[in-house]
């Protein structure tokens, strides 16, 4: 990542569930895990701020100096179970104060690829593919230590405002979030601007148009949750490919004057030996096409398949990314931001043994 280039990335790892094993290490409030030994912030215990709360609300009170605010801004959405259930839903925003200079950070032009034609799969011992370590973004919560006013908003096309409110995450650390997030209101398919409301606290007034673009909500159309086991496995033989259907339940978020702006989708798979932390195999597929995809049965050859169709030796699981990146900003503070959401939706896979 180029030095002053700020990537919100929600990436989700282990995006599947089944009633044991790898794939349902879902992190609870005040848990610690290393599930598929990525680094992964549990979701601490928050609460709306306190006035009694004397720490905290110093943080609030404006910044004297020269100084720069690192903006922070994220949305992801992740399904499980094959469309079963749902377990993240969030939006959220954060400001800290950093030392790094963003001169001459704003305008870099990025390189634009072609997507290549089929599909392409990339195995290994450890995550692969676009996105696949670990970075700012990546499988945490915000959080900073800088706060404005009470509630900060995301207005849509119509102006529908969605409210983001200021709650304390532990450590005098700091995040607005969309409380109480669910399917109802998180803002699939949306262009939103950013607006602070002008205050007396350390972050002061500003807006930002489309600083993010949400991608459309996505379900699978096969595997579905009627074709897996009581466990919520689809099950998968040995020699067998392994095609793949989904669907898009909004219409493509668009920017500026119509510019459409499509997600960017990877299919991915990751396994390791049954109830361990760690996966030690895993595949990443991406297609041109933009409902679905096969992975070949040569390149799932590459996984561990359980000896007996009983038995679970392995815990398997995949999931669909689909990244939307929203258009290039620049911050009050000179930063050069582009704000990327995820849509995640997976499920349990049982590879069985051959006949």
């Amino acid at each position: 990542m180029s030095p002053g280039i700020l990537h919100a990335v929600w990436l989700t790892f282990a995006g599947c569930g089944s009633d044991y094993g790898l794939g349902d290490m879902v992190p609870t409030a005040g848990e610690q895990t290393d599930v598929w030994a990525e680094p992964v912030e549990v979701y601490p215990e928050v609460g709306p701020v306190g006035e009694a709360d004397d720490e905290l609300h110093a943080s609030e009170t404006p910044v004297e100096g020269d100084v720069i605010i690192d903006v922070r801004l994220d949305a992801g959405f992740q399904r499980l179970r094959w469309g079963h259930e749902t377990a993240r839903c969030t939006v959220q925003a954060s400001f800290h104060l950093t030392s790094e200079d963003f001169t001459g950070a704003v305008g870099i032009e990025e390189e634009e690829t072609e997507e290549p034609e089929g599909v392409h799969c990339e195995f290994g011992d450890e995550p692969v593919g676009d996105n696949s370590g670990s970075g700012y973004g990546d499988g945490w919560l915000l959080s900073g230590e800088l706060a404005g006013p009470e509630e900060i908003y995301l207005f849509d096309e119509q102006e529908q405002p969605l409210v983001l409110e200021l709650v304390e995450v532990g450590d005098g650390q700091l995040r607005y979030e969309l409380v109480d997030c669910d399917e109802e209101t998180f803002p699939f398919g949306q262009a939103l601007d950013l607006d602070v409301p002008e205050n007396d606290g350390a972050v002061p007034g500003f807006h930002i148009g489309e600083a993010i673009v949400v991608g459309a909500g996505l379900d699978y159309l096969w595997p579905a949750a009627e074709d897996t086991d009581h466990n919520r496995r689809f099950h998968l033989g040995e020699g067998q490919d392994f095609p793949l259907e989904w669907t898009f339940l909004h219409p493509t978020p668009t920017m500026g004057e119509g510019t459409e702006a499509p997600p960017q989708v990877t299919v991915r798979m990751q396994s390791g030996p049954h109830q361990e932390e760690q996966a030690d195999e895993f595949l990443a597929c991406t297609s041109s096409e933009e409902d679905g995809l096969t992975i070949p049965a040569d390149v799932l050859a590459n996984f561990s398949f359980n000896p007996d169709p009983e038995v679970e030796t392995y815990d398997t699981s995949l999931d669909i990314h689909a990244v939307t990146d929203g258009p290039r900003w620049t911050s009050p503070w000179g930063q050069s931001v582009r704000v990327t959401s995820t849509i995640t939706a997976g499920g349990a896979v049982f590879l069985a043994p051959g006949e």
